[in-house]
């Protein structure tokens, strides 16, 4: 893909017609640019030709998990890919003001097309265009798009208005947002600071569960396994964890608790009957508490700063790795 914007560069650096871009694509430049990138490739994955077979194995196993894998139920019903990320994992990278930001400054930059915009289109297009083909669409597959998306916005500051009131409102509401997205910012990485929910739910259950006690977990099929529950101890005889592929086993075995996590669920509710309408209806009864269980206590990290609270209702699944929401239910 770096090889788009090397390309770009160089037949947009032409000027007055001086050559053809037949011609251009045969200039000792741009073989030198391609030379170069090849190279650096090389020097910092040098394993992708000392181990050459090794890399395309590897390559190809990739490309077929991207594509035919779907990885569980995350992203059954997100096509076309493209409307899923430019509305869905857009929207969640950078949160809503920054979406419109980033969506105002293309379109700008679309009617304007200079040269600095069609290098950055450059890079853009063919990326995002390689990123809504797989099934697999995750969020961090945008982090490459969203320097560009944000040098786009910037553009919005060269609009002028024939009066001078528009200019400053428009000057003002840029201001506004760039301040948004820097508090956004500072309240996720402050995330980073904070203890993680699954050790607070580990910390909390070994002080306060009454031993001896059998503790369930539901595993996840969404890649995760167990990895989305607190890290107990599973060498003591007074605290048992017990493993479960589903819910409805862990539920026929019993456990004084069952820990459950948005991982567990959200996409089974979410899909409905086109995964597992039986699933849901059960997880619905059991998260109300219909199925002989109750929940005794729930943790969580949202972001927030000065008392603002970011990160939506259903972010993408792979934004919420380092905080899940864990719940805690008591056998009645």
């Amino acid at each position: 893909m770096a090889l788009f914007p090397l390309l770009a560069a160089h037949m947009l650096r032409e000027k007055g017609g001086e050559k053809g871009v037949f011609r251009g694509l045969f200039d000792r430049y741009l073989f030198f640019s391609l030379g170069g990138a090849i190279l650096a490739f090389s020097i910092v994955t040098p394993y992708s030709l000392i181990e050459f077979n090794r890399f395309l194995a590897d390559l190809r196993a990739q490309s077929h998990y991207l594509i035919s894998s779907g990885h569980g139920p995350i992203f059954i019903a997100t096509k076309p890919g493209a409307i899923y990320n430019l509305f869905y994992i857009l929207y969640y990278a950078g949160g809503g003001v920054f979406w419109v930001m980033a969506i105002a400054g293309l379109i700008y930059a679309l009617r304007r097309h200079q040269k600095a915009d069609l290098l950055i289109f450059s890079w853009i297009i063919p990326y995002f265009v390689l990123i809504s083909i797989p099934v697999v669409k995750f969020s961090r597959f945008f982090i490459p798009m969203l320097p560009f998306l944000s040098l786009l916005s910037g553009r919005l500051l060269e609009i002028r208005f024939s009066r001078r009131l528009p200019d400053r409102f428009l000057q003002f509401a840029w201001l506004l947002g760039a301040l948004w997205l820097l508090i956004q910012g500072s309240a996720f990485t402050g995330l980073l600071a904070r203890t993680d929910p699954r050790l607070e739910a580990k910390f909390w259950l070994e002080e306060n569960i009454p031993r001896p006690a059998r503790i369930g977990l539901i595993r996840t099929e969404t890649g995760l396994i167990f990895l989305d529950d607190p890290p107990l101890d599973r060498g003591s005889s007074e605290l048992v964890v017990e493993q479960y592929n589903r819910l409805l086993p862990a539920l026929q075995g019993h456990p004084d608790y069952i820990i459950a996590t948005d991982f567990d669920y959200r996409q089974i509710l979410r899909l409905k009957e086109l995964y597992d309408q039986k699933r849901c209806d059960r997880w619905h009864d059991f998260l109300s508490g219909k199925l002989g269980y109750r929940r005794i206590k729930e943790f969580k990290n949202v972001p927030r700063l000065f008392g603002l609270s970011f990160g939506g209702s259903f972010p993408p699944h792979d934004m919420i790795y380092n905080r899940p929401r864990i719940i805690i239910f008591q056998r009645q």
